[in-house]
């Protein structure tokens, strides 16, 4: 049989792409739109550690939390159930005024503090229109915190079981 010229074969290569045969396959099929799609991203999703997306995390999370307590080495936040977290350097390490509080001065404060004391966790909080950062120790006992507060000269410390600061009482009170 003569077949017209400009005709389309039905059997062709192209005949079967257009008209979409190939059972089972989605070809000449319009795809639903991944665009509207909700899909959770893990929490260590993508590079290993971006200091900055985590300082500016860090930066609101201080604000809106008024404090946390982090690890020195992944600057994750840690919450222990129960104890006390008690700054151990006789003064604020690092204080940082929030207009100026950048991702990199943040990061750098918490590295000077890592660098100078290598605690194993480091307090962080607001007051008075500054962030603080400093080296603290997590400990178990009410009475030891208070110690260590008064060896420190710190004002408060921070129960874990309360969720509250609490005032370091000097002796006699």
């Amino acid at each position: 049989m003569a077949r017209k010229p400009g005709s389309v074969n039905p059997d062709s290569t192209a005949g079967n792409a257009r008209l979409s045969v190939g059972r089972g396959s989605n070809a000449g099929r319009s795809q639903p739109s991944g665009a509207n799609k909700v899909v959770k991203i893990p929490k260590n999703f993508g590079a290993p550690f971006d200091p900055k997306a985590k300082a500016q995390a860090l930066r609101g999370t201080i604000l809106r939390k008024g404090g946390v307590t982090l690890n020195a080495k992944t600057m994750n936040v840690v919450s222990p159930k129960r104890g006390y977290s008690v700054g151990v350097a006789p003064k604020t390490a690092v204080k940082i005024g929030t207009g100026r509080a950048t991702p990199g001065r943040v990061t750098s404060g918490f590295s000077k503090i890592v660098n100078k004391y290598t605690p194993k966790n480091v307090g962080a909080w607001y007051d008075k229109g500054q962030i603080h950062l400093d080296p603290v120790k997590i400990v178990k006992s009410y009475g030891k915190a208070q110690r260590l507060g008064r060896q420190f000269n710190q004002q408060e410390i921070y129960s874990f079981t309360s969720g509250k600061s609490l005032k370091v009482l000097r002796r006699g009170k």
